[in-house]
C-alpha cells in the first residue's frame, strides 16, 4: 500500500528544514606547474636532447645558444615572470542549498498538506547552476459519512544553467585572459606559434569572456 502525506484532523503543524552542503572537484593530489616550472622543465628537456645527439652538438656546439634558439621567441612574445592558474579560474568550490517547508492541519470534515522545496545546486566547473522549486499540495474533503473529495496539486520549476565553452586548463600558465588594463581578451595568443617548431598557430578562444554569453540554460515547468 502506498500512502502520501496529508493533513492532520487535530491540529496544525509547520515543519521548516534547511540544509547547506560544501563540494569541491578532486584531483588526486595532482597539482598543476606554473610558468617558472615549465619554462625550466622544458629547458631541461631540450638541454637533454642536445646531450644525446652528436650531430645536434655539431650544429650547435653550444648548448645554452640552442636552448636559447628554441625558447627566445617565446621569451619575447610572453612574461615569463606571469603564472595563470587556470585549474582556479575553471573550479571552485561549490554551495548546494535546500530549503523545505510543509504545512499540514485541518478540521473533522478537511485536512490540507501542502510543501515547498526550494533548491540552489552550484557545480564545482564554474558556470553549472541549478535552481529547482516543487511544491506539492494534497486536500481531502469529507462531505458526507459515505462521501470524500481529494485533491492533488503538483509543479515544479526547474533553471539550470551550463557553460559552453572550454575551461582553459590546458592552456600554458603564461597566458593571461586580461589585458593591460584589467579588460578579457578576446582571444588568447597559442603559445605554440611561438615554441621551438614556431609554427603558425590559430589563437586560443578565451573561456572566461564566452562564459558570459555563450551559457546555455534550460527552463521546465511542470
Amino acid at each position: 500500500v502506498i500512502t502520501t502525506k496529508q493533513g492532520d484532523k487535530n491540529g496544525f503543524h509547520v515543519n521548516f528544514n534547511a540544509d547547506l552542503s560544501l563540494a569541491t572537484a578532486n584531483f588526486g593530489g595532482t597539482k598543476m606547474m606554473n610558468t617558472s616550472e615549465i619554462y625550466e622543465y622544458g629547458k631541461m628537456t631540450v638541454g637533454n636532447e642536445w646531450d644525446g645527439n652528436p650531430d645536434l652538438q655539431q650544429y650547435y656546439p653550444d648548448r645554452t645558444e640552442y636552448i636559447n634558439s628554441k625558447f627566445g621567441k617565446l621569451e619575447e612574445n610572453f612574461d615569463l615572470t606571469r603564472s595563470t592558474d587556470w585549474r582556479k579560474m575553471a573550479y571552485r568550490t561549490a554551495l548546494t542549498q535546500d530549503y523545505s517547508l510543509n504545512i499540514s492541519g485541518g478540521s473533522k470534515r478537511m485536512q490540507y498538506y501542502i510543501s515547498y522545496n526550494h533548491r540552489d545546486e552550484q557545480g564545482v566547473i564554474r558556470g553549472y547552476d541549478l535552481s529547482r522549486n516543487i511544491f506539492r499540495g494534497r486536500f481531502n474533503f469529507d462531505i458526507t459519512s459515505f462521501l470524500s473529495i481529494n485533491a492533488n496539486i503538483n509543479g515544479s520549476f526547474v533553471n539550470s544553467k551550463s557553460p559552453n565553452y572550454a575551461s582553459g586548463q590546458t592552456y600554458m600558465p603564461w597566458i593571461t585572459p586580461y589585458d593591460k588594463n584589467g579588460l578579457l581578451l578576446k582571444e588568447l595568443p597559442n603559445w605554440g606559434s611561438y615554441d621551438y617548431d614556431m609554427h603558425p598557430e590559430e589563437p586560443f578562444s578565451n573561456p572566461l569572456l564566452e562564459s558570459q554569453y555563450n551559457d546555455m540554460t534550460v527552463k521546465q515547468s511542470d
